[in-house]
């Protein structure tokens, strides 16, 4: 065998070696050709890596960076394109120092070493030299990178890794990086040295921080940088300008700055020695948070200043401010504790704190704007401490039971609320004053205080329900309220006009001067005992003018029945009263005459006392007189004692057979009368007295018990109508009974074909009786107020009911005819009004919870029209068979049900829920209005049709699969359909109809109809279909259509219609572009690099004149990046694409685009390459 292997030899041999020679090189060539393009396609950053020779001992003496010698191959990485690679792990004992004495721009420096022999790279300047290092990405493994005085450093990514590594940061130095991220490391800054992070944020965890003096240490970025269990003592600024997240972690800080960052701060300690500002906001969560003062700080030359716009505490969470000069805070929530140590200024504005605490030596000045504190204890406070307020502010529980002065001041046109618990604000000379237009209001509370001092114009103090304790009360030209209270301490009233809800015990003396004034307005049962009047004052009691007067009680709306000549006792006095001007001050709630009596009654008590008289002659009836075999009439004057007949508005007719029942029977006014009273009783449970007027009569009262009014054919004036125990009120056919004041209980009311029953006065209250009306017959409440409480009908009313004023139903079940309502009726606990024939609401109708409104046809066409309509969750509107019913700014967040209802209009409305049952069809008129939910899937009918003018909104729809349901946008208005629940018209003929100048917004949503259609004649038509499957055909013409985000489950059919994809979009059907028709799609996300993520998928084909594509700005306002090279998919179809493309945003990118068709799995894909 020879060498050229046994199988050629010779000249052939070497021609054949150097064929095999140019085959090698050419493949060679090929192989770096593929690999420069394969480098350049999949990273254009690529370094070149240059390895350290780790060798070399730097453990002795410093290498040099610079040193050629020290790298492999001899060449020092000092190009944007290298990578330093420095890797001691190897060689851990010639782990030592390289120094960079000279500017430095390289891709990247990689240090690593082991923690038990840290390698350092440090830069060194020569002063007075600077140096300068701009660096891609530095990582460090156990290692430290150490900058002297003087360096400027740029890095992009920072890496530090490892224990025993960490970066050092010399006197007046600065570091720039994108992003750092630090673990099991440490960061020392010295004097005026400088830390800036950008962009992509700082990471640090299981970390020591460490900053000198003057140092800055500054985070942007538009990510969150976390700390987690990380030690920092930063005496230097702390700037934080994107969101920062502490957890686990104790900072220690000198001073601190976000004017556009967030903290959030998690089972941490936050302390600071300096000012703190914060612009945007700081999170607490069982976290401590300590601002003090540290007058060892030689470099603290001006007033400490702490400024937070915002913060939120949670979980126990702990805020102690400690000698600071000023702290301030906005828009805050307290949930844990706040302290306030020695401060001399401490500003709330619009906060809440759970407990707030304020100590120490130093006189403290807490401003509170708007803010409520909901526990309040000084206890360790030295020194006084002012309290002002401005704007509203409440206070609920305080404890100040120190030596020192605590003061609450009230400034121009402030209120504080003081209520639900016990405040003691004690300790020296403490005090609570009012200035002008202010207003204090202590409601449930136990108060306690030195004084309480009002000087100014204008200013309110409510002290209602609770314990008031001060040394003196001194106000002047104030409006005072007091009730249900005990106040210890004495009362001083200069020009105050004090009015007494309830009742009143005063431990100490009332004395007002003759400018001022004390009005009793009492709603309960007057008190008849000597010993329990409404005012009580154990000492002296001296004012000028007295009043008294009646008022609604504010759960039954009733007013207290006062008996005739029975003593009722208003306020009583251990001392002597002076003469006073006395008066009564409600005149128009009974027709009795009051007199005020001031008398001795045991030992030194005076009192004044109201006896409910009349000024008329008592005539009395003679219950002798059998009037149950026979009628008895009135005017025979042989049936009252004396032989009178009471006939002069002088006079009072008094029939009672409470003693006689057996007697009792008919008594006839057949006559016109005019009489100053008639009272009428009987027995309840053996015969009632019968009253039958037949005539005019005018009469102050009338006054039942257990007796019946029976009103035939005739016209009946009263101004006080009075009936109780089982009385009966009758209404005869034609008759009018016209009362002022109506307090009619436990009563059966009763109104005739055509008779009028009126309430036209101050009040009516009606409760515990049943209400029977016949059909023409009218039930008028007009008065001030009315309230009815637990009124039944007897039968059911056909009666027509006006409303005017305040109507109140509680507990009621009753049924009108119709009704008009011009003031406000109010449904309360379960009640139900229930109405047959046309009615209308013009001033405001409220349906509370459980009560309900109906309005039923029972034959006629009707109409009803509620304007100002509230109905509240689980309250309940139905409208059964009504031709035509129009609803006015109605809040209905109850159940609103259409009943085989024809026309229904809803305007500047909000509808929570809307059933529609048994469509004859229905037409609903919906304008300026909001529906949650339209559930039509109980519904008989063939067609609901909804037209929407103005803005408008749906946020769900249900119906049957028969059930058909038209949408229909009325020329320029908008539709908002949105997914708080599916919207579904699943019949075969359902649509939604957009016309001229109409936009449909569809976002969020399940939506299913059959046809969404478009026909504008004049102008375009707006739609968009975003986030969400739309179950629908699409019929468009000259529209704009916007799609994103989106699965269209159908055909869509365009003509002259632009279509903009905004998101990505699954067509389950083709596009059908008839003339003047493209596709745009305007992308702002990262664009799809993968067939499985299209842009625009359809499962059918397309055909439109153009497709368009570009890259708009996202919601955080940037453009999507393109890569250079890359493939990016933007449509897809089963069916050939033969459509025209372009870009049509050059402006964003120099790469130029090339569009082509690929084909894969049988689908064909239009992509997109920028090169």
């Amino acid at each position: 065998m020879d060498k050229c292997g046994g199988w050629c030899c010779g000249h052939a041999c070497w021609i054949y070696s150097k064929m095999n020679i140019r085959v090698l090189l050419l493949l060679l060539v090929c192989l770096f050709s593929i690999a420069t393009i394969s480098a350049d396609q999949n990273d254009d950053d690529q370094y070149q890596v240059i390895q350290f020779n780790v060798n070399q001992d730097c453990s002795t003496s410093q290498c040099r960076y610079g040193d050629a010698s020290n790298w492999v191959g001899g060449q020092v990485p000092n190009s944007p394109k290298q990578m330093a690679l420095i890797d001691f792990t190897s060689q851990p004992s010639n782990a030592g120092t390289i120094l960079i004495e000279s500017d430095l721009a390289v891709g990247a420096i990689n240090l690593t070493s082991t923690s038990t022999a840290p390698a350092v790279l440090s830069v060194l300047v020569v002063i007075p030299e600077i140096i300068s290092i701009k660096v891609e990405t530095i990582t460090l493994g156990s290692s430290q990178l150490v900058l002297s005085a003087g360096v400027i450093a740029s890095i992009v990514t920072l890496n530090v890794n490892g224990l025993e590594s960490g970066v050092h940061i010399g006197q007046g130095s600065f570091l720039t990086v994108d992003t750092a991220s630090f673990h099991q490391s440490n960061i020392t800054l010295q004097t005026n040295a400088n830390f800036e992070v950008l962009n992509e944020g700082l990471s640090m965890i299981d970390c020591t921080v460490y900053a000198d003096v003057y140092s800055q240490l500054e985070i942007t970025g538009t990510q969150p940088s976390n700390l987690t269990n990380v030690q920092a003592t930063i005496m230097g600024d702390l700037t934080v300008l994107g969101h920062l997240v502490v957890q686990s972690s104790l900072l220690q800080l000198y001073s601190l700055e976000s004017s556009l960052g967030w903290l959030t701060i998690s089972y941490s300690t936050v302390e600071t020695q300096g000012n703190v500002t914060v612009e945007q906001g700081v999170e607490l969560y069982a976290s401590n948070w300590m601002s003090a003062y540290d007058p060892n700080n030689n470099t603290t030359t001006t007033p400490t200043i702490v400024f937070i716009n915002h913060m939120e505490t949670q979980g126990g969470s702990v805020v102690v401010l400690d000698q600071l000069y000023a702290a301030v805070f906005n828009s805050s929530d307290f949930t844990g504790h706040l302290v306030a140590s020695a401060c001399t200024n401490v500003v709330l504005n619009h906060c809440y704190v759970q407990v707030f605490t304020f100590e120490g030596v130093v006189p403290t000045t807490l401003s509170s704007y708007n803010s409520i504190i909901s526990n309040m204890n000084g206890d360790n406070a030295t020194a006084p401490t002012h309290i002002a307020y401005q704007g509203y502010n409440e206070l609920h529980s305080a404890n100040s039971m120190s030596f020192s002065q605590l003061g609450l001041v009230l400034l121009n046109a402030s209120t504080l609320n003081l209520t639900g618990g016990i405040v003691e604000i004690e300790g020296g000379y403490s005090y609570i004053a009012l200035t002008d237009d202010s207003t204090l209001a202590a409601t449930n509370i136990d108060l306690t205080t030195t004084l309480i001092v009002s000087e100014a114009s204008n200013s309110t103090i409510i002290l209602q329900d609770g314990v008031v304790t001060a040394s003196k009360i001194i106000l002047s030209n104030t409006n005072v309220q007091l009730g249900g209270l005990q106040i210890n301490g004495d009362l001083t009233i200069t020009s105050c006009n004090v009015t007494i809800s309830d009742n009143l015990h005063i431990n100490g003396s009332y004395f007002a001067d003759t400018t001022s004034q004390f009005n009793i307005l009492y709603p309960y049962t007057l008190p008849t005992s000597i010993y329990g009047p409404i005012v009580t004052v154990s000492d002296a009691f001296l004012a000028n003018t007295f009043s008294f007067g009646l008022s609604p009680n504010s759960d039954s709306g009733s007013i207290p029945i006062i008996t005739v000549n029975t003593p009722y006792y208003l306020l009583s006095s251990s001392q002597p009263l002076t003469t006073y001007s006395l008066s009564f001050t409600t005149p128009t709630f009974t027709s009795l005459s009051p007199i005020f009596q001031t008398a001795q009654i045991v030992s030194v008590l005076t009192i004044i006392g109201l006896v409910s008289a009349q000024n008329y002659q008592v005539v009395r009836f003679d219950a002798s007189k059998d009037c149950s075999q026979q009628e008895c009439s009135y005017f025979d004057a042989t049936n009252w004692i004396g032989g009178i007949v009471p006939q002069s508005p002088n006079q009072a007719a008094v029939i009672d057979y409470s003693l006689q029942p057996g007697n009792a029977g008919t008594i006839t006014i057949e006559g016109n009368l005019a009489v100053g009273s008639i009272n009428v009783s009987s027995h309840a449970s053996v015969l009632p007295a019968y009253l039958v007027i037949s005539a005019v009569v005018k009469t102050d009262s009338i006054n039942l018990s257990a007796a019946q009014l029976i009103a035939d054919v005739s016209s009946i004036s009263v101004g006080s109508l009075t009936s109780t125990q089982g009385s009966t009120i009758l209404v005869g056919p034609g008759a009018i009974l016209n009362a002022e004041i109506a307090n009619i209980q436990e009563s059966n009311i009763t109104i005739s074909e055509n008779g009028n029953f009126l309430v036209t006065g101050a009040s009516a209250y009606i409760a515990d009786s049943t209400l029977g009306a016949d059909e023409y017959s009218y039930f008028e409440l007009s008065a001030t107020t009315s309230n009815l409480v637990r009124v039944n009908q007897d039968y059911v009313s056909k009666s027509f009911l006006i409303a005017s004023g305040s109507i109140i139903f509680t507990t009621c079940d009753l049924a009108f005819s119709r009704i008009s309502v011009a003031g406000t009726l109010t449904l309360a606990s379960q009640s139900t009004i229930s109405t047959y024939s046309n009615s209308s609401v013009t001033g405001t109708l409220l349906i509370t919870q459980y009560s309900s409104y109906t309005a039923t046809n029972q034959g006629d066409m009707i109409f009803v029209h509620l304007a100002n309509i509230k109905v509240q969750p689980g309250a309940t509107l139905l409208l059964t068979d009504v031709y035509y019913t129009e609803i006015d700014n109605g809040v209905l967040t109850g159940r609103v049900t259409v009943d085989s209802c024809s026309f229904v209009d809803f305007k500047q409305s909000q509808v929570q829920n809307l059933v529609v049952l048994n469509a004859p069809p229905s037409n609903f008129y919906v304008q300026d209005t909001i529906i949650l939910n339209v559930d039509a899937s109980q519904i008989s009918g063939p067609q609901v049709y909804m037209e929407f003018v103005g803005y408008t909104e749906v946020h769900g729809l249900q119906t049957q699969a028969a059930s058909v349901v038209n949408f229909v946008v009325s020329n320029s208005s908008t539709l908002r359909l949105t997914g708080t629940y599916p919207i579904t018209a699943a019949g075969l003929q359902s649509y939604i109809l957009v016309q001229d100048n109409g936009t449909l917004i569809a976002n969020d949503i399940n939506l299913q109809t059959t046809q969404i259609i478009t026909n504008p004649k004049i102008n375009q038509a707006s739609i968009t279909l975003g986030e969400g499957i739309a179950s629908s055909n699409v019929v468009l013409q000259n529209t704009n259509l916007q799609v994103g985000g989106i699965q269209i489950n159908g055909n869509l059919s365009v003509s002259n219609t632009s279509i903009t994809a905004f998101d990505n979009v699954r067509l389950n059907g083709s596009v059908q572009g008839i003339q003047g028709s493209q596709l745009a799609i305007l992308y702002p996300y990262d664009l799809p690099t993968s067939s499985y993520s299209t842009i625009f998928t359809v499962s059918g084909s397309i055909v439109v004149d153009y497709i368009a594509f570009g890259l708009a700005k996202n919601p955080a306002g940037f453009t999507p990046s393109i890569v250079s090279g890359s493939v990016y998919y933007l449509y897809s179809s089963p069916q050939p694409i033969t459509t025209t493309c372009q870009f049509t945003t050059p402006s964003v990118t120099t790469l130029k685009p090339t569009f082509r068709i690929i084909q894969a799995y049988k689908i064909n894909y239009l992509t997109v390459t920028f090169n």
